[in-house]
């Protein structure tokens, strides 16, 4: 695997976007209600954007290279100082062992992110999905984004960064932005959805929606979509000025996935019968809200590292 090209390249295209602009396209992605490989591939790119190695990522997409990331340990983690993956210098290469899980759309890709520690710091390490070593197990999910777990036993790899955990914190914190966005747009539909059914949808010759308890429901949705996109963009926007992307992020999903969450499984208990049915596409928002829920940190998580910063203290959440 060759990462290098001798052409001048060009700035890529991720340096030139807003958070902001990311997350207004998840938003947009959510509302599909569609599993995305676009998550991943925008944290591989501010990976390698945030590692300084933009002019490699330029010529790696000129090449035709698909990346994943690969962050999540074996036991689900989302802390970076668990991280157990090793990389070794094998005489002027790197080789990579260990175990990612839940890492999505990863039979896609053609180079894996790979976040692991050599020579006692944590860095990058770019692996070839062909690489010696590198074996692929399928986990099913509710989120029907096609993960996987990934074993590399002394798989060979080149290293984007050996000292990146300001790097991975950066990009995790803006892809996680961009997910709670996919959120919103998932919880955004929903309710669109639901508003048009109580309306139409009729019981006791009368519709539903003139019912004051569902009225007051479909009220409930409304604030909690709405609240809810305020706080992603408004997260999106701190990092665009230059604010703590790592605490814009925490503030972001502790705040917008539980609102989502509640208007996903309100949406299932409106519309009824339609809430369960495989060809309605209810339970694809619900989906969407469900499996962002727990990556890169519960919503618990990441109100206790709000909490911490707010109280001063120092030091991660020791839980997920």
């Amino acid at each position: 695997m060759d990462l290098t090209d001798p052409t001048p390249s060009t700035e890529p295209a991720i340096a030139r976007t807003t958070l902001t602009d990311l997350v207004a396209c998840a938003e947009a992605r959510g509302r599909a209600g569609a599993p995305s490989s676009e998550h991943g591939s925008v944290l591989s790119r501010y990976l390698f954007l945030f590692a300084g190695a933009a002019d490699e990522l330029a010529a790696a997409e000129r090449g035709g290279r698909e990346f994943v990331a690969c962050i999540t340990e074996a036991d689900g983690s989302a802390r970076l100082d668990a991280t157990a993956t090793v990389a070794a210098r094998d005489r002027k290469s790197w080789i990579v062992s260990g175990v990612k899980c839940f890492v999505p759309f990863a039979a896609r890709a053609n180079t894996f992110l790979v976040a692991a520690r050599g020579s006692g710091k944590l860095g990058v390490f770019a692996v070839d999905a062909r690489a010696p070593g590198v074996a692929l197990t399928p986990i099913p999910t509710l989120g029907l984004d096609e993960q996987c777990e990934i074993a590399f036993d002394q798989s060979p790899a080149i290293a984007v960064a050996t000292d990146a955990t300001d790097a991975l914190e950066q990009a995790i914190a803006r892809a996680l932005i961009t997910l709670c966005g996919e959120a919103v747009g998932a919880a955004r539909a929903a309710l669109d959805h639901t508003v048009e059914h109580v309306t139409t949808r009729e019981q006791w010759s009368a519709p539903i929606g003139t019912f004051q308890a569902v009225q007051h429901r479909c009220a409930d949705m409304l604030i909690d979509v709405t609240t809810a996109r305020d706080a992603v963009y408004d997260a999106a926007g701190a990092v665009d000025r230059g604010e703590d992307a790592q605490l814009a992020a925490s503030r972001a999903k502790a705040f917008a996935i539980d609102a989502c969450r509640r208007v996903t499984a309100a949406a299932h208990q409106l519309n009824g019968g339609e809430g369960i049915y495989a060809d309605q596409p209810v339970h694809l928002w619900y989906r969407r809200v469900k499996a962002i829920e727990p990556m890169y940190g519960s919503p618990d998580f990441h109100r206790a590292r709000v909490a911490a910063a707010l109280l001063g203290s120092r030091g991660e959440p020791n839980n997920d």
